[in-house]
């Protein structure tokens, strides 16, 4: 049966270029693209269709329409879909980056300013195939679209959440401001991470702080009393918050404070309110604390951004500096809940029900 249905495409691709020559290029990587993402599932499922063998993980769920830019023209392929399993072609990844690349690079010409025209001139150049005016606005329209569906998009259950917040420069009523773009990340139910959401809003009220534990051993610092006192403040924030446990860190918190109540009084204070805000990571797995004591996560996305947004420079709108924003971010989660596993959740869903049944034992 697999020897006959590749004959019979090898045919097809035959018949195609005998009547076509090189002009039937589209149609022929078009079926080499679904019948190698048809081969791709059949591998995965570890089962040809309609086949029954006990390796079989899973069924096939038909195929997804999707229309891609290739050198030879514009190709309208059916992408194999698995049902209730992660799976996506590897054959269509390296296109699908070159999608991505292609809609932020109008995303940033469209911020810019650029005209349709010269877009088309440049996206001609990146793609190797004429794009025209009134295609690059189509672009745009989807873009936007696109945009907003993924800001609005209906959220899951996330077991951990991070919130920050960064400024970028706006005109706005005539004058230059900074406007905050909140960002917000998250690990989803199976481990992966996910964008959940991006705002822009003008107004400082609006932004909500994550503090983590590296930020809150760098305030520390400003309460030393000398210079001198500073390294060792820090290293006594490190140390507390390396305990293997919150009894062991509220001792550690214990012992700071007495030793250092006399020389350093204003570091104590601060101590004693904040240093519990760094505390919350002990009631989660061992092996999920290091990954979220901190918000170097955030940190390395919010770089991100801030590589693509500082060419700009100046947004001439808050509409321009959202879109920008939203594209690097739609870019960064596709490429998170495709990737690499970030937690393994089993640990943390056994720890919920070790609580569960030791509250229902106390009570």
């Amino acid at each position: 049966m697999a020897h006959e249905v590749e004959d019979k495409v090898l045919r097809e691709i035959c018949e195609v270029l005998i009547s076509n020559g090189l002009s039937g290029a589209s149609e022929v990587l078009k079926k080499l693209l679904n019948e190698a993402m048809k081969l791709e599932r059949s591998e995965f499922l570890r089962a040809r269709p309609y086949e029954r063998t006990e390796e079989r993980q899973g069924y096939a769920n038909g195929y997804k329409p999707k229309t891609l830019l290739t050198r030879t023209g514009e190709i309208r392929v059916e992408i194999s879909q698995v049902r209730g399993l992660r799976f996506y072609p590897r054959s269509l990844e390296r296109g699908c980056r070159s999608e991505r690349a292609l809609k932020l690079a109008i995303a940033e010409m469209y911020v810019k300013g650029v005209s349709t025209r010269k877009v088309s001139k440049i996206t001609e150049l990146l793609c190797g195939t004429e794009i025209s005016s009134s295609q690059v606005s189509r672009l745009s329209r989807e873009l936007d679209e696109q945009l907003e569906a993924f800001r609005d998009r209906p959220l899951g259950e996330y077991s951990y959440v991070l919130l920050d917040a960064r400024y970028e420069k706006i005109r706005h009523c005539g004058r230059v401001i900074n406007m905050a773009v909140l960002i917000a990340i998250g690990v989803n139910g199976e481990g992966y991470r996910e964008v959940l959401g991006v705002s822009a809003l003008l107004s400082e009220a609006e932004v909500h702080w994550q503090r983590c534990q590296y930020h809150l051993s760098a305030n520390a610092q400003k309460y030393a009393p000398s210079k001198e006192l500073k390294a060792e403040i820090d290293q006594v924030m490190r140390d507390i918050f390396q305990s293997p446990n919150i009894e062991s860190a509220k001792t550690r918190v214990e012992e700071t404070i007495n030793a250092y109540q006399q020389m350093a009084p204003r570091f104590v204070e601060w101590l004693e309110e904040n240093v519990e805000e760094g505390f919350t990571v002990y009631g989660f797995p061992r092996s999920h604390q290091q990954r979220i004591r901190t918000t170097n996560s955030m940190e390395r996305l919010n770089k991100e951004v801030k590589r693509r947004t500082r060419v700009t420079t100046l947004f001439p709108n808050e509409a321009s500096c959202l879109r920008l924003v939203s594209a690097i971010l739609c870019e960064v989660h596709e490429e998170w809940i495709t990737g690499k596993l970030y937690l393994n959740m089993e640990l943390l869903n056994r720890k919920r029900e070790e609580n569960r049944i030791y509250r229902k034992n106390v009570a």
